[in-house]
Parts: structure tokens; sequence; C-alpha cells
């Protein structure tokens, strides 16, 4: 399924939330995804898990993922979303993703969950229990 829809971070920023007495308390990441069709039929729906990596396989952050709009065979194209990254004082174990300029080296990696084409076939990761 990996091969079927490919994904990549085209743009990232972020908002951050200050309390009472300027500590940062939150942030909320706005990430646009690319997801490539790498089929030959229209996709009209993709949901899954985008796993933000350093180059040692260390997970940095990760995020659910989806869109509902057609793609057409063999095309690419682009959704906005954000997430809201709540912390505790002195822990910071999930970073943001707007953090990662292009200098740093890091791995998009994708697991897709479900992936519906507009021909009403679905291709979906059955949970332990299914």
């Amino acid at each position: 399924m990996r091969e079927a829809v490919t994904v990549t971070l085209v743009f990232k920023e972020s908002e951050t939330e200050y309390g009472v007495n300027g500590m940062l308390v939150g942030e909320t990441s706005f990430v646009t995804v690319g997801y490539r069709n790498n089929t030959v039929r229209e996709i009209s729906g993709v949901k899954g898990l985008v796993s933000v990596r350093d180059r040692l396989g260390e997970e940095l952050a990760s995020f659910t993922a989806s869109v509902d709009t057609t793609i057409l065979a063999g095309q690419s194209i682009t959704s906005t979303g954000s997430r809201s990254i709540e912390y505790a004082p002195g822990v910071n174990k999930d970073r943001n993703p707007a953090e990662f300029d292009d200098t740093n080296k890091y791995d998009i990696v994708w697991f897709p969950e479900v992936i519906v084409f507009t021909d009403g076939m679905k291709l979906e990761v059955l949970d332990s229990d299914g």
C-alpha cells in the first residue's frame, strides 16, 4: 500500500501559545502534505500516519494525515491540516514538525491505513482483531 500513495511535507509553520507568565504552553502546527497517486486508478480518499524521523530512525514527531479529494491516476495534490501540541513543563517528547527546516536531515515515513478508489475498491490495514 505504501507504494500506491506517497507523501511529502510541502510546507510547515507554527503558531505559539504562551501562558500568563510568558511560558510556552502549546503550539499549533500547520502542515501541508503532498499526496501522489502512483496507481493507474483514481483515488477518492486516503488516510494514514506520517512519521518524521531522524537519519538514525528515531521518531521526532508523527501525525495522522488524510484527504478526501479525488487524486487522479499518476497525479499529485496537496492538503493543509493542523494539530495542536501541548507541552508539559520540562518535557518535549513530541517535537513540532514546523521546526524541521531544510538544513535538518530527516525522513518522512508514510504508514497508510486506508486508500479508497473512486470505483469503490478499498485497501486497508486490518487491526489485529480483524
